[in-house]
């Protein structure tokens, strides 16, 4: 069945809120058994709607979504168990798009959904001067209230797709994957405002089976977040795993890719084809988010990378009595600032690293940046501290003469072999 939101009362004029007309149409279809839900061209407002199994929510070109700046038309905190906010972010459990527990859904298409951030955003951003991350600054929500939380939220769904479709100016992130299984996610379009805080692209926590494929990701936070936090979904529910990320752009002011958050395990990951912009680090892997949970990391792959202005290119941290191990990067050349940083809080814990055919280029900041800046970007080009077997084959570092860097540091470490590098 293929059901037109505008035959079921929507308006397509920025204005009149159409949550119940494009609800109607989504589970009209969904008693039918199943088919697609059309946004035709226009400006839809719109609160929380709720996908259902067998319904594609489609947008056509020229199609837009248009999130309300009115809090009140969104579903309630506790509408479903596993929903959550973050106060200490600023933002709260309130969605545009949710599916909970469904099978076969979709949100395809050229349209475009408006999350509307910057009505929830302070507007003027304060410089930060700490590091090489949010190098335009940083802004919250605004005094008293809390911001929408995640745009798009699929949680405990099985069988999920996402195409084609872009966000913009979302008031946290993007797209979120929680808790599911079997997901595809290929050619979305993600574009928030670089110095709105915790606007992430795509984020997929306790999920496995997750591809995610030529997007374009230009945002304020972490491009893509690969996290273990599934408490809220199932007690049992503690690993990630089975990720493939490929043949995308990501421009972002933390993290590039982030594998870290939760507690459990996190394994089984690929990376492949990717250009990184301006994000520090390119790749983060850490077994604790400021010092709070505790994951396994095994078996990361990483190959054909660019990174290009960039803070740190691969940072690896191990803490809270965790193992990160066979991490192996074959292919990664980058015009970086700071130091490849594998450290672990307990010797040994980091175990089995290669790298080869890596080429880094140090160059100066291009932005404004404080005088902790120099601390942060290390001594050395490579650190090694606490780590149980590295593999360096033809790694080459070029540092002008006028950087103040050296190129290797090895600590508490054994099994180290280097092979064709220049240090």
């Amino acid at each position: 069945m293929e059901a037109n939101i505008l035959n079921y009362g929507a308006v397509a004029d920025g204005k009149t809120l159409n949550s119940e007309a494009i609800q109607k149409a989504i589970d009209t279809v969904a008693e039918a058994g199943g088919g697609r839900v059309v946004i035709p061209a226009g400006t839809f407002k719109c609160g929380t709607i709720w996908l259902k199994s067998h319904v594609e929510l489609h947008f056509e070109n020229g199609a837009v979504l248009k999130a309300s700046e009115n809090l009140d038309d969104y579903n309630d905190e506790d509408a479903y168990p596993q929903n959550w906010g973050c106060v200490s972010e600023g933002w709260c459990g309130k969605h545009l798009v949710i599916a909970v527990s469904e099978t076969d859904v979709s949100v395809t298409g050229k349209g475009v959904i408006d999350g509307s951030g910057s009505s929830f955003f302070k507007n003027n951003p304060n410089p930060l001067n700490t590091g090489y991350a949010w190098r335009y600054g940083i802004v919250f929500n605004k005094e008293g209230i809390l911001r929408p939380g995640q745009t798009v939220a699929m949680v405990d769904c099985r069988d999920v797709r996402i195409s084609d479709v872009s966000i913009v100016d979302s008031p946290s992130w993007c797209f979120f994957i929680h808790g599911c299984e079997n997901v595809n996610v290929s050619g979305i379009r993600a574009r928030n405002c670089p110095w709105h805080a915790n606007t992430d692209g795509i984020d997929i926590d306790a999920s496995k089976n997750v591809t995610v494929s030529d997007c374009i990701i230009d945002t304020g936070d972490d491009a893509i977040a690969i996290r273990c936090a599934g408490k809220r979904i199932r007690e049992d529910l503690d690993v990630c795993e089975n990720i493939t990320i490929t043949n995308c752009v990501c421009t972002s002011r933390s993290c590039g890719v982030r594998v870290c958050v939760g507690t459990g395990t996190i394994r089984n990951v690929t990376m492949s084809n990717i250009i990184f912009k301006e994000s520090s680090p390119a790749i983060l892997i850490a077994s604790a988010y400021m010092k709070l949970g505790k994951v396994d990391i095994e078996n990361v792959m990483i190959s054909n990378i660019i990174a290009d202005d960039v803070g740190r290119p691969i940072t690896i941290i191990e803490s809270n009595n965790c193992v990160v191990r066979n991490i192996k990067v074959c292919g990664f050349s980058g015009r970086v600032m700071c130091q490849c940083k594998f450290v672990a809080e307990e010797a040994g814990s980091i175990q089995n690293i290669q790298l080869r055919d890596v080429n880094l280029e140090y160059v100066k900041p291009s932005f404004e940046h404080g005088d902790n800046n120099h601390a942060e970007r290390g001594l050395y080009a490579f650190e090694l501290n606490g780590v149980d077997g590295a593999y360096f084959d033809n790694v080459r570092v070029k540092i002008p003469s006028d950087i103040d860097l050296k190129l290797y540091s090895e600590e508490n470490s054994i099994n180290i072999t280097k092979k064709d590098c220049n240090f």
